[in-house]
């Protein structure tokens, strides 16, 4: 039985070793050019505006800061403890929304945002005042009371009880707990230790 695994499992791995588009980006890299301007941003928004009525939306929000770095991760991720440029980095991120809000207002349009997903690197990084402030500036574009979904990414290193009742009186509906395997051995090598307790 141990050498058909140990076949199995070699044609598993010659099977899926190759190069391919990250499952979670969409369109996916390839698909992306970088002819696009911001010229062609402010058209596609603009259609959206004339074209899309009452269509529903889904927002994506990254959070780009991680605690510490799973030697596995591809995604965009920043390795941080200081909190000062997580307060930078959603001064940003609050100015995109506004200008967001104010091409909106501008055009009439009142989007129709059902789902928001707030992914990362580890959203649980935050703490509970920053993701309070993201909350209130989220308010000017999103009708909370309209949302079917609002997903956040939240790390086991990161997250608490308090965060979690914190979450769910913000609107949260479901989380995303990267758990990536329960052998201490593995999560060892790949340097993303879990406990099963909060």
């Amino acid at each position: 039985m141990n050498s058909d695994l140990k076949y199995i499992n070699r044609d598993i791995i010659e099977k899926y070793n190759l190069s391919c588009p990250y499952y979670t980006s969409y369109p996916t890299f390839s698909e992306w050019d970088s002819d696009f301007t911001s010229r062609d941003y402010i058209t596609g928004l603009t259609d959206l505006c004339a074209k899309a009525a009452d269509i529903p939306l889904f927002l994506y929000i990254h959070f780009p800061f991680c605690k510490k770095r799973c030697y596995f991760c591809i995604c965009n991720s920043i390795i941080t403890h200081d909190h000062e440029k997580i307060r930078e980095f959603l001064s940003y991120l609050f100015r995109e929304i506004d200008l967001l809000n104010t091409f909106f207002e501008k055009h009439s349009y009142a989007p129709n945002i059902k789902r928001i997903h707030l992914g990362g690197g580890s959203p649980s990084f935050m703490d509970i005042e920053e993701f309070g402030l993201l909350i209130e500036k989220l308010k000017a574009m999103v009708d909370f009371n309209n949302l079917d979904e609002f997903v956040a990414e939240v790390d086991s290193n990161t997250i608490t009880k308090e965060k979690l009742i914190y979450y769910q009186g913000k609107g949260v509906n479901r989380i995303s707990l990267g758990i990536q395997d329960f052998d201490p051995k593995v999560q060892n090598a790949v340097n993303r230790i879990h406990t099963p307790v909060l």
